[in-house]
């Protein structure tokens, strides 16, 4: 056991010195030849749908100086799906991303919200990091804004999209974890409309 462990780890080591020889923003066009779905397209067109959402998201709710990087954290989501990394360790997406843009520099709200963006997966995980656990909704925002709408827009998407009926929070006309009819489905639909 201890030589496939020693093994692992020098995978590790050596995906993680490939990845680290190109930003991470440099492989967009990679994410077209990554199939999402056969009716709503390749990652990369799933990109640009979080990205818009992202920005309608942080700009409906009043906050325009988290629309930038709420945009950008959006736009570079999935980006480590390409990665050697994640392709070998795929427990690692959306951490890998945020660790590869830390190194780079990109913007902390950023680099935080890519890693964060699968937070909290249970009850028992935690809450995205920022300014979140102190209560401040523009921390809230620049998580929400990119992780929100990472994950609604396939539940949309599919059933608007392609006549699909996703199950879930998000757009689910099903009963949720409580038991209880869904929250958007109690409250109705808003007036005006996010971007498809």
């Amino acid at each position: 056991n201890e030589w496939v462990v020693a093994a692992r780890l020098a995978d590790a080591r050596f995906f993680y010195a490939e990845d680290r020889k190109r930003p991470l923003a440099a492989r967009a066009g990679q994410l077209a030849h990554l199939g999402f779905h056969e009716a709503l397209g390749s990652y990369a067109a799933k990109a640009d749908r979080i990205e818009a959402l992202a920005g309608w998201i942080a700009r409906r709710l009043g906050w325009e100086e988290e629309a930038g990087p709420a945009e950008e954290a959006a736009r570079l989501l999935k980006l480590d799906l390409t990665t050697d990394m994640v392709k070998e360790f795929t427990s690692l997406q959306g951490v890998m991303g945020g660790i590869y843009l830390r190194e780079q520099g990109a913007a902390e709200a950023v680099w935080q919200a890519v890693y964060d963006q699968y937070l909290p997966a249970s009850t028992e995980d935690p809450i995205p990091r920022g300014r979140v656990g102190r209560g401040s909704p523009t921390g809230w925002t620049r998580w929400s804004a990119s992780s929100a709408s990472g994950s609604c827009p396939p539940a949309a998407a599919i059933r608007s999209g392609c006549g699909g009926r996703p199950r879930g929070w998000c757009g689910s006309p099903s009963k949720g974890r409580s038991g209880s009819t869904s929250t958007r489905r109690r409250r109705g639909r808003s007036s005006s409309t996010a971007p498809s």
